[in-house]
């Protein structure tokens, strides 16, 4: 006899499987996909998703094809809103690991958009976050051209500051950037946020600004 499944992974199934049912009746409801993309990508790591795997039947795990449904959900961003605040945080490329052709599809798209409305500085600002992780070179290209058309965007010279400095990999300033830009984001962003992601968040800061300590310590 299969034991009983545990109360949180039922919860998280359910959870998960009633935003999607949601999402097929409207699909433009960006709030309910954002907290996909978060199961998806944060929550769901491997070793969860593994452990998960073991208290399902077989179509529930076909709904849980995650890398699947993280890549369905991240190109319909792109397709149709990629001038959205939802876009702009699909900088957390972890296609490029885990769904390496998804990756490629989708840096295609921002590509072709780029053709189609090359001087549209947020679409360059946004396909550059896109592609931080995965093609710096690129990213800072995009990041230079946003610029120049927006020359007093605070928000982009930031970017491209990190970025710089995650080419020169100087990781003092990668995790001053890291810390100040999840901050920004957390006090912006706190009544929109799942309380999965805000923890998730404030640990996440945690661990940089200890990284940062430790650093700053060794050179004093």
């Amino acid at each position: 006899m299969h034991p009983t499944k545990p109360l949180s992974i039922i919860q998280k199934f359910n959870e998960i499987k009633q935003l999607e049912d949601s999402l097929q009746s409207d699909q433009q409801n960006n709030r309910v996909r954002e907290r996909l993309l978060d199961y998806y990508s944060f929550l769901f790591r491997p070793s969860l998703i593994e452990h998960v795997f073991l208290w399902l039947t077989r179509k529930e795990r076909h709904l849980l094809q995650r890398d699947e449904r993280l890549l369905l959900h991240v190109t319909w961003v792109i397709e149709n809103c990629p001038s959205s605040l939802l876009s702009k945080k699909l900088c957390y490329n972890i296609l490029e690991v885990r769904h390496p052709v998804g990756y490629q599809k989708c840096k295609a798209m921002w590509l072709t958009l780029l053709e189609h409305h090359p001087g549209d500085p947020t679409l360059l600002f946004n396909a550059a976050r896109f592609l931080t992780c995965a093609d710096q070179s690129k990213a800072e290209d995009l990041m230079v051209r946003a610029l120049s058309i927006q020359p007093n965007n605070n928000e982009v010279q930031e970017a491209l500051e990190f970025l710089r400095a995650l080419k020169s990999k100087d990781k003092a300033q990668m995790l001053r950037h890291r810390i100040h830009w999840l901050n920004w984001h957390s006090q912006h962003e706190q009544d929109h946020v799942s309380p999965s992601l805000a923890k998730h968040r404030e640990d996440q800061l945690t661990q940089w600004q200890q990284e940062l300590d430790a650093i700053n310590s060794e050179t004093t």
